[in-house]
Parts: structure tokens; sequence; C-alpha cells
């Protein structure tokens, strides 16, 4: 079942720096659903592979901290369900690193029950995390993977 967002907007605050040097030529990964699940083991594995930036995003903010600081991630806590909270997220990224090579959308949330039971909010909450805000980030982030005079059909 999908636990309720608190009805205050999360506080972002500063973006969690854990050290991770950023040297010119240095790939960046942002992961989305960092904080739990598939998206934290996938920080896991592209920390461990080495020679990435890693960047980190989930809406639960002290275990996106641990995620970041056993990854030497940065850490953004952003609610990828909010209206705001795909772009906040891509801004955020960008001013820390100034790109993004790869992106993993591993941000979501599910329901657990009957789908012919699946209350109307929720439904629509799992349209805005699973499908939106991933498209909203691929449109925001892709620009930046096309070489100059490329195809644009993207």
């Amino acid at each position: 079942m999908i636990r309720p967002l608190p009805d205050a907007p999360l506080d972002r605050g500063h973006v969690r720096d854990t050290g991770y040097a950023d040297p010119t030529g240095t790939r960046v990964a942002l992961v989305t659903g960092a904080s739990s699940g598939i998206g934290a083991a996938i920080a896991d594995r592209i920390a461990a592979e080495g020679g990435w930036r890693l960047l980190v995003s989930g809406r639960h903010r002290e275990r996106l901290d641990r995620v970041a600081a056993r990854t030497s991630a940065l850490a953004f806590p952003v609610d990828l369900a909010a209206p705001e909270g795909p772009e906040a997220l891509v801004q955020d990224a960008f001013r820390a690193a100034g790109r993004v090579d790869l992106l993993v959308a591993g941000a979501g949330v599910g329901w657990a029950g009957p789908f012919a039971t699946m209350p109307p909010a929720t439904i629509d909450q799992v349209v805005r995390v699973d499908l939106l805000a991933a498209m909203r980030l691929v449109r925001m982030v892709v620009p930046g993977w096309r070489p100059s005079g490329g195809d644009t059909s993207c």
C-alpha cells in the first residue's frame, strides 16, 4: 500500500555533498528512487563500479542520506509526484554536476490489492510517479546526450 506523503512540501534543503571529487570528464549518474529497493541497489552497483559521480534522489530523507553516505553520492530529496518535482531535481542535478550522463528512473509507487479496488487518488499517484515523472526526467536530460547536428528525433 502507498504511504501518504506529508501535507507539507519536502524540504530539499542543501544538497548533501559527501566529498565525491568532480574531476573533469567523470561521468555523472542520476538515480531516482534511491532511498530504498531497486533504486538503492542500483546506486550501490554504480558506486562499486567506480568512475561515476553519483547523484541520488528519493523522497525519504534519512534513508536517502544513508545511501548517499555509503555511495559517496550527492543526495537530492525530491517528491517526484509533485508537479515541480522532476524539474527541480534536474535543475539541482545540473547545478551540482553540470550534466547527467546516465539517468536511472527507479522511482516508483505501487499498489497492494486488487486493481479493481485501487482508489482513484492512488491511480493518479502511480501514473504521476511511475510514468509522468520518468517521462519528464528523460525529456529534460536527453537533449544533453544528442551530439550537435545529430538526430533530433528524441
